[in-house]
């Protein structure tokens, strides 16, 4: 993934847009926009951020 956000737009590929597709529908699926995990809920936490996604960041 994070070969990908080094990317130029313009040299991204379709295999790229796939799998940046399926991190946005994972993130999606994992979190609630209303209730973010908390610092304690470490195990989704870090199944997040496995995926480039830091609930904690702002």
């Amino acid at each position: 993934m994070l070969a990908i956000l080094q990317k130029r737009r313009t040299d991204l590929t379709k295999d790229d847009l796939r799998v940046m597709r399926e991190v946005v529908e994972t993130v999606d699926d994992e979190t609630d926009v209303a209730d973010e995990p908390a610092a304690e809920d470490t195990a989704l936490r870090h199944r997040l951020m496995t995926i480039g996604h830091d609930p904690l960041k702002p």
